[in-house]
């Protein structure tokens, strides 16, 4: 059996944090580091990674920056606020926008590599405006069948993780390789990446389960 590529889908750098907490092997992939602002901002991703940056970007704040095509925030390698005393010029951003675009383009044909071809485990937290489970069940299958259809050789399983409440994980019915799972708590809190102790055994279970199917 090869062995299974562990990446994130989003929404956030919060569950590439957990992987690697957890002595995850994480491969790097599209979306690890990357900010997905709703549902539409993950399916152009998914369908059309090639279009990173394909209208420009332009600098948020710190090492961020939005994507216009995909309507994503990445995580670039330069600060632009570093330069000139924090007051950052054009020429600081657009030499950290290129270093961002150039390593996106890699590893948005590398996200379509390994959805197309490998084995693959993909975690994501749903977006933000899906708090029900029947919303978030409706947009797990939604995103099933995107991948599906777009990479009809896919072997990707797919893990939803939600937030609250007790720990459980269940395949989604009506798909296959589909599941979600529920744990207490993402993390402490939302800025600290540290774990609390019930989280780390859940986020472990998770792993556990997810090399075994």
């Amino acid at each position: 059996m090869s062995e299974k590529v562990n990446i994130s889908l989003g929404r956030n750098c919060g569950v590439a944090f957990a992987l690697h907490a957890h002595g995850v092997s994480v491969e790097s992939s599209l979306l690890n580091w990357a900010y997905i602002l709703d549902d539409i901002s993950l399916f152009k991703a998914v369908e059309n990674p090639q279009n990173a940056f394909s209208e420009g970007g332009e600098w948020v704040n710190g090492f961020n920056f939005k994507c216009r095509s995909l309507d994503v925030l990445f995580h670039g390698r330069r600060n632009p606020e570093n330069a000139n005393g924090g007051d950052p010029g054009t020429t600081e951003i657009q030499a950290a926008l290129a270093e961002l675009k150039s390593r996106t383009n890699y590893l948005a044909r590398k996200f379509s590599s390994q959805l197309s071809c490998e084995d693959v485990n993909a975690f994501l937290k749903p977006p933000r405006e899906f708090q029900e489970s029947g919303e978030i069940r409706d947009f797990s299958l939604r995103l099933r069948k995107l991948i599906d259809t777009k990479y009809p050789s896919n072997n990707v399983h797919i893990f939803v993780v939600t937030e609250g409440g007790d720990y459980r994980i269940e395949p989604i019915e009506g798909s296959a390789c589909l599941f979600m799972a529920n744990i207490s708590s993402y993390t402490h809190d939302s800025t600290s990446n540290q774990f609390t102790d019930q989280a780390m055994r859940e986020w472990k279970n998770i792993f556990d389960f997810a090399c075994c199917v």
